[in-house]
């Protein structure tokens, strides 16, 4: 704790100075007064809208699906939700936000679908399609022609004329 309050710095010790805690000095751990730093820096929370940003986010297109889970996983660090449900939430999110139809189809036929396996069915579909893009060949589009006859005009010899 002496050393973080050492690196801080000057005006950094002057906003600790400016803190109560709960506990007395001695009693202090590091995580205490990261959180009063951090809670100084972001303010007050708005949870309800907090909520709302985490509940719309869908995964983007091209996004990936380890990126929208790194995502979904910042967002509801401020949610506020008990630790028993984040995992059920998070859970949800997936399967209601997931842009690949097929995937989202997986996740609901799942009976009993935890949070590891709905990960673990997104990468591995997700690295299907990544494969399977891989080994096969594109396709090109050919352009097809039509032979078209042309008519030449006759020339007139001199006794037509």
């Amino acid at each position: 704790m002496a050393l973080l309050l050492h690196v801080l710095g000057e005006q950094a010790l002057k906003i600790y100075n400016g803190f109560t805690f709960a506990t007395t000095e001695n009693n202090r751990t590091v995580n205490e007064i990261l959180t009063k730093f951090d809670e100084f820096a972001i303010g007050q929370v708005n949870e309800t809208y907090e909520r709302y940003v985490f509940q719309s986010r869908k995964q983007n297109e091209g996004e990936t699906f380890e990126s929208y889970l790194a995502t979904l996983r910042s967002l509801i660090k401020s949610c506020s939700y008990c630790d028993r449900c984040i995992d059920f939430i998070l859970r949800d999110r997936i399967v209601l936000g997931i842009l690949d139809v097929k995937t989202q189809e997986m996740l609901l036929r799942e009976r009993d679908l935890t949070l590891a396996k709905a990960i673990d069915i997104c990468q591995t579909a997700e690295t299907a399609v990544t494969q399977g893009k891989a080994y096969r060949p594109d396709v090109v589009n050919k352009v097809y022609t039509t032979k078209q006859k042309i008519s030449i005009p006759k020339t007139r010899t001199k006794s037509q004329a």
